[in-house]
């Protein structure tokens, strides 16, 4: 090796042998390094990672590349051309191997690297390649609803693993559907162009097309139940119904943006926001609204959520914006680039994420103080994600491509042949288990459910349940397989409801 020769990494098997690699040279020892011969490739190396003293991986540039024959030829497995850096490989044996790189990219081969899959990612689905997904909303856990930019509605119930195509009759199909309302396991709205709403009494077996009287574009929605919301759109248009869309009224929006974004913090407080950076807040279920015009920006705001007086926007170039007093006054968020945001979704004050025009999203877990960025594998701007928890979420964008998200920790069931009367959270069973045990609970009426794991110092470590419940019989099936052996607690909120138990996992 040439005093010349740019080196990256060197990595040793074991006292005497070892490897060398750099721009465009790979060196072999087998001396503990005081000599040094060329393998005779000439690869980009940033990391090499070696299981014995023939079979290795090497890292550099956009490629990951293995050789059988001690260096002396590679071959390529996995070549992208949205990872521009990748930085590090590792192998564990001859089957597991992963390597990270630039935007948060990390994937795994469990073959040894005849396949890769992004660790974060649990499937990517592509519909067709000419609808673009707008929006993505699940009920719970294993059944949402996907709407695409051509009038395709489509509908999971185990997790976004498959996806089944509904009929809506919507005409013409080339109409675009913008955003989804799910109430419950039946009623369900969309919006779309053309003043088109549409609705399914019957979890999707049937839709019908509702006329609202407008022929503007309906980007925004909020619906509070099934009977009450709001749609609204183009040139400030502004919508709503009281009786399930078979009638609506004209309300007042005090603007002539395109109004994108609805959602509602209370009965009666309220926000919209849209083009311009246009934002309103109504503080009487939606009579009358006023628009504040104070987010400090002149971008597109693509949507808007709240949590409790906290809230957040994502526009055009990279803006993001938060207020912590309603709205009154607003401050940006360094997202570190250019690109439009499309869809926010925070689980609470801390944890969120948003959809980046670039083929990856950020993450926050301070309430945005930083953004990280987070790669799913997928090669194609996203539009919309939709998150229950930390783990689990779903992100769907262009070229019909619908990302799930998030381990399989939970399955859920529900028997709902009796109602209950009271709210109960049951002992698991078995109990002592290893490493699955079932989780019962019982609400009399409906709400938003959370049920959270903790270890015996009180650390919280997961939140197996946070969903929207009508009132039923639930069960729950924990995996504990990532846990050590001990005393766990698990609680139960929901209302004015709280109970603790406790379960003991033994290995």
């Amino acid at each position: 090796m040439s005093g010349t020769t740019e080196v990256k990494c060197i990595y040793y098997l074991d006292s005497v042998n070892g490897f060398a690699g750099g721009v465009g040279t790979l060196y072999r020892t087998t001396n503990a390094g005081d000599s040094w011969t060329s393998t005779g490739s000439s690869p980009y190396v940033e990391s090499l990672s070696f299981i014995n003293a023939n079979t290795g991986w090497l890292a550099g540039l956009s490629t990951v590349q293995k050789t059988t024959n001690g260096g002396a030829s590679w071959g390529t497995q996995f070549n992208s051309n949205t990872i521009l850096f990748i930085a590090s490989v590792k192998a564990f044996n001859a089957n597991d191997v992963i390597f990270t790189g630039f935007r948060g990219a990390l994937y795994k081969s469990t073959n040894g690297g005849a396949n890769w899959q992004p660790k974060m990612t649990d499937k990517i689905n592509t519909l067709s390649v000419n609808h673009n997904i707008n929006s993505i909303k699940f009920l719970n856990a294993y059944t949402g609803w996907a709407a695409t930019s051509l009038a395709k509605v489509v509908k999971t119930t185990d997790r976004g693993m498959t996806w089944n195509e509904q009929v809506t009759a919507l005409s013409p199909t080339s109409d675009a559907l913008w955003r989804i309302n799910i109430i419950d396991e039946n009623n369900v709205y969309m919006t779309g162009n053309g003043g088109k709403v549409l609705k399914t009494t019957n979890g999707g077996t049937n839709w019908s097309v509702i006329n609202t009287g407008t022929t503007y574009s309906l980007l925004g929605s909020y619906f509070f139940n099934a009977n009450t919301g709001f749609v609204a759109g183009g040139s400030g248009m502004f919508l709503k119904t009281t009786n399930g869309g078979l009638n609506w009224s004209y309300v007042f929006s005090s603007t002539t943006e395109n109004i994108t974004c609805i959602t509602f913090t209370d009965a009666n407080t309220g926000y919209y926001a849209g083009s311009n950076a246009v934002f309103a807040k109504t503080t009487n279920a939606g009579l009358s609204w006023n628009v504040l015009s104070n987010t400090g920006s002149t971008e597109y705001i693509f949507d808007i959520q709240y949590v409790n007086n906290t809230g957040w926007v994502v526009c055009s170039n990279g803006v993001i914006r938060k207020t912590t007093n309603g709205g009154s006054s607003w401050f940006g968020q360094s997202s570190g680039n250019t690109n439009s945001f499309r869809s926010i979704s925070m689980l609470n004050e801390n944890t969120g994420y948003v959809t980046r025009e670039e083929g990856y999203m950020l993450k926050t877990t301070n309430g945005g103080n930083n953004w990280l960025s987070v790669f799913t594998g997928a090669v194609t701007p996203y539009i919309t994600c939709h998150f229950i928890n930390e783990n689990i979420g779903w992100v769907g964008g262009y070229n019909g491509t619908i990302i799930s998200i998030g381990s399989t920790i939970t399955s859920i069931g529900i028997n709902n042949e009796i109602l209950p009367n009271s709210f109960m959270l049951s002992q698991n069973y078995p109990n002592p288990f290893n490493p699955t045990t079932n989780i019962s609970y019982s609400i009399s009426s409906p709400g938003v459910v959370s049920i959270k794991i903790y270890n015996m110092l009180g650390k919280e470590i997961n939140e197996i349940v946070n969903e929207f419940n009508a009132a039923g019989n639930y069960s729950i099936k924990f995996d504990g397989s990532d846990l050590p052996s001990g005393l766990y607690f698990y609680k139960m909120s929901v209302n004015n409801f709280t109970e603790t138990r406790k379960m003991i996992l033994i290995k």
